[in-house]
Order: C-alpha cells, then structure tokens, then sequence
C-alpha cells in the first residue's frame, strides 16, 4: 500500500528549513521512492495545496490539486509537509479523503514552550502588514503554549509521532537528517541547505519593530524599514520572558504532555520541555 507521509508542524519548529531541505532534495528523495513537490514556484512546501481545504468554496480546487500530485507522483510514496494541516479551520477529513487507498502517518515536532512564544512573536511583529503590537508578555500570548490545541484533531485520525525540537536527540545532529530517518529514509544520498528559512530577528529589533506596528508603520515601508534595521549593530538584550510567563508556558505545556503523551516517539526525553531558562 502507497505511504502518505504528512509533516504538520507544528509552527516554529524548524519547519520552513525542513521544508527548504525536502524541495532541494527532491531527486535524492525520488530516487528512494518517495515524491515530494511544492506546488508553486518558490514555496517549498504544499501550504497552497492544503489552502484548499479552510473553505467550502475552494475545496474542488484543492482536490483537483491532489488528483494532480497523485498523478505525477505514480507510484511512489507521497510526502506532504503543511503547518496548516494544524490549523483552524483545514477540513481534515475531505484532505484526507482525497488519499484512497493510502496508509497515512503523520508527525510533528515539539519544542521548549518559551523558545517557541519568543519565537512566534518574533514571526507576528516582523510578518509584512502586520499590526501586532501587544508586549511579549502580555497575555494572550501569539501561539498556544500547550499543543493539545493544535494536535488534538489529529489524534484517533491517523498514527501520529510527536518528536523532539532538541538537537541531542536528533539522529545525525540535525532536524533534517533526524526526520528522514524517522520516518524510513536514508539521509545519507541527500544534502544540507546552503541557506537558513525564515532566520528569527534579534529581541531588541523586534522592540523597535513592535513600537512601528503601534505608530501605524504602512506595509509599503515596512521592506525598507526592516532592512535598514538588520543593517545596525544590534547589542545582546536580557531574556524577555518574565518569571510569571514562563511559570504559565511551564503549565501549559504539562498539562499538554500529559495528553500527548501516548504518541512520543520511542526514546522521547521530555525533560528539555521544562528545562529553566535565564
């Protein structure tokens, strides 16, 4: 039976560079039987594709879309990587439906709950036409620090394998190489990007950035303003989390675990989740 292999995140885990890797190295991948195709010209991943399942109106389109992948991927293993498969509101069930006959397994990454707050409210304040402005530790906070919100629809649809955002426990020290032996692949005939995906911005930009959105910053200014500010020297900041936002994001993601965790990977250490930060 044809595997479908779906990498659904979640966000700020690596995902864009994962992504980056698995374009650049789609020939090495084909010859080990597996199809992994972006569906547009310079994205590296199949969040066009899976667009088509978040309303009943373009949802023809996004089947279409399949249909298409399906075809030129023959008979080889489908691999398929989209944070918005974790997102409200992708109809799960019709994208999966569009699948016959195929065995599914889906997988996700889970990272420490402040590196991945910090890095997410890196993304919100630097993303073109943004107008968030709210400080870091201010409640609600942009991604949820307890992924149970995000993974539950999952659970009980397909297999899922939820695997450590930590380099100690990657195979071969990268996420790359960790993710393709997880799920069956030699890394071995494939190769690293030579550029990082969507690098995080230093905290003290972001701030500045921040105060930008609040004054009302116009989105055709903001290509210009953002790269004269990573022309600057930027000094080292303190840690932006206070005491109290961790204690809440250590809660969150407890409560999380204790959910999850049925579907860690084999070896999975969970201590790195709550390991203090300065």
């Amino acid at each position: 039976m044809r595997q479908v292999i779906l990498h659904i995140g979640l966000h700020k885990t690596g995902t864009s560079s994962l992504q980056q890797f698995l374009c650049d190295n789609r020939d090495a991948l084909a010859g080990q039987g597996w199809f992994y195709k972006a569906p547009w010209q310079g994205w590296p991943n199949q969040n066009p594709l899976v667009k088509g399942f978040q309303s009943p109106d373009t949802i023809e389109g996004g089947r279409r879309g399949i249909a298409m992948l399906m075809e030129e991927a023959g008979d080889r293993n489908i691999l398929i990587s989209s944070e918005l498969l974790v997102e409200w509101p992708t109809d799960i069930d019709a994208f999966l439906a569009c699948f016959e006959g195929c065995e599914f397994h889906a997988y996700a990454y889970l990272r420490h709950p402040c590196d991945i707050v910090i890095s997410a409210y890196n993304e919100v304040i630097k993303s073109a036409g943004s107008t968030y402005s709210r400080p870091l530790n201010e409640a609600p906070y942009p991604y949820a620090s307890d992924p149970t919100q995000l993974l539950r629809p999952w659970i009980g649809r397909v297999p899922l394998t939820l695997a450590p955002f930590d380099r100690a426990q990657w195979s071969g020290g990268a996420m790359s190489s960790d993710f393709l032996t997880m799920i069956g692949i030699d890394p071995a005939s494939c190769r690293e990007p030579e550029r990082r995906s969507n690098e995080s911005l230093p905290q003290l930009m972001v701030e500045v950035l921040r105060g930008a959105n609040a004054l009302g910053l116009a989105p055709e200014a903001r290509e210009g303003f953002v790269a004269h500010l990573q022309g600057l020297d930027w000094p080292p900041s303190g840690y932006p989390l206070t005491a109290g936002t961790m204690e809440v994001l250590f809660s969150n993601m407890r409560r999380g675990v204790e959910v999850l965790r049925p579907f860690l990977r084999q070896g999975f250490d969970e201590s790195f989740l709550f390991v203090p930060r300065p």
